[in-house]
């Protein structure tokens, strides 16, 4: 008997975070620990001069999307 196995998978080859991707999720990870909603953090990291990933303003949304 022979058996044949072909497993493929889309998400094997994700890139590395850089370290600013690492520095936003960890901000915001422990941001959520301390009840904070997205919408605060996103408040607090354009109140102290962060941009997202490619340069512009924080909105939730690309708070909730850092974290998934």
């Amino acid at each position: 008997m022979c058996v044949e196995v072909t497993v493929t998978c889309g998400n094997l080859n994700v890139p590395p975070l850089s370290d600013y991707q690492e520095f936003l999720y960890q901000t915001i990870s422990n941001k959520r620990q301390q009840g904070y909603t997205f919408k605060e953090i996103a408040d607090w990291f354009n109140e102290n001069g962060y941009t997202t990933s490619r340069g512009h303003k924080f909105r939730s949304p690309h708070v909730h999307s850092i974290m998934r």
